[in-house]
C-alpha cells in the first residue's frame, strides 16, 4: 500500500553540520548568515567546553607526578622531624624559626592538595570524568578528603598556651596515603622496579629505627638516665646531639633486632 509520505532521514544538527564537518571556503561576502549563526554558536559551545575543563589534571600526566612529588616531600618531612625535635631538644631549640618556616611550607603543600585533588579526573566505565561537578562530589563523599581535612587541623596554635610540642603535628602522619600512591606511580614507570621497592622498604626500615631511637631517648630521659639498659647521663662526649641521636639509634636497632648483648630489661617502662 502507497501512501504520500516518505520517510525522511532526520535533519543533521548544526554542530555536526558546522563543528563536524570541515568548512566550506567561499568568495568573501557570500557567507550564509545561517552558517555563520551556527559557527560562532559552534565557538561559544568550545569555548564553554575548555572553560568548564580548565586546570583539570590528568593523573597520568607528568605534571601530576610532579606535583605528588613535593606533597611526597612534605609527607616525609612530617614523619621524620617532628618526632626528632621532639625527642633531641638541641635541635629545636635555637631553631624556632626555621621550623616554623619549614612547617608552614609543608601545610601550604598540604593545603593545595586539596585543590588539585578537587580538580584530578578519574575514570568512570572507560571513560574519562572532566566536569567539575563530578570530581568536586566524588573527592568529597571519599576517605581521603576526610584524612585531608583532619591532617589540616591548625593544632600547631596550642604551641602558644603549651609550649614547643612538636609532636602535636600528628595529625599530618595521615597525609602517607600520598606518598603511598606517589611509591605505586614511580613503581609502574621505573625502570627498574625491583630496585625502587627495596629503595622503598629500606627507607621504611630506617623511619622505624629512627621513632625507635627517639621513644628509646625519651624513655631514658623519663628514668632520669639511671639504668644500664638506657641511655648513660649526658655528661662529656655522651653530651653532644650526635653522639645521643647515633647511640640511640644503634641501641634502639640492636633491641629491635635483638642482636648484640644488651642488658635485660629491669623495669615495666623497658
Amino acid at each position: 500500500m502507497k501512501t504520500d509520505y516518505a520517510v525522511k532521514p532526520p535533519p543533521e544538527s548544526w554542530y555536526s553540520t558546522v563543528c563536524l564537518k570541515p568548512p566550506c571556503i567561499v568568495g568573501r561576502g557570500s557567507e550564509s548568515p545561517a552558517i555563520s549563526g551556527a559557527q560562532t554558536n559552534c565557538h561559544m559551545a568550545q569555548s564553554m567546553r575548555d572553560d568548564s575543563t580548565f586546570f583539570i589534571l590528568d593523573p597520568q600526566s607528568s605534571k601530576y607526578l610532579i606535583w605528588m612529588t613535593f606533597v611526597s616531600m612534605a609527607v616525609v618531612y612530617n614523619l621524620w622531624t617532628p618526632i626528632l625535635r621532639q625527642g633531641f631538644r638541641e635541635i629545636q631549640n635555637g631553631h624556632d624559626a626555621l621550623w616554623i618556616v619549614l612547617d608552614l611550607l609543608a601545610d601550604l603543600l598540604y593545603f593545595f592538595d586539596v585543590f588539585v585533588q578537587l580538580r584530578t579526573s578519574y575514570l568512570e566505565r572507560g571513560l574519562t570524568v572532566l566536569n567539575r561537578a563530578k570530581l568536586f562530589k566524588r573527592y568529597v563523599r571519599s576517605r581521603c578528603f576526610l584524612f585531608d581535612i583532619v591532617s589540616l587541623l591548625p593544632l600547631d596554635l596550642l604551641q602558644f598556651e603549651i609550649g614547643i610540642q612538636p609532636m602535636i603535628r600528628f595529625p599530618r602522619f595521615l597525609k602517607a596515603y600520598r606518598a603511598w600512591e606517589w611509591k605505586v606511580k614511580v613503581e609502574n614507570q621505573s625502570v627498574f622496579p625491583n630496585l625502587w621497592r627495596v629503595t622503598n622498604l629500606t627507607h621504611i626500615l630506617f623511619l622505624g629505627c629512627h621513632w625507635f631511637a627517639a621513644f628509646y631517648y625519651l624513655l631514658s630521659e623519663h628514668m632520669g638516665f639511671k639504668d644500664t639498659w638506657g641511655y648513660p647521663k649526658p655528661e662529656g662526649p655522651t653530651a653532644t646531639v650526635a653522639r645521643k641521636y647515633l647511640q640511640s639509634f644503634y641501641w634502639a636497632t640492636l633491641t629491635l633486632t635483638t642482636i648484640g648483648d644488651i642488658d635485660s630489661p629491669q623495669g615495666i617502662e623497658q
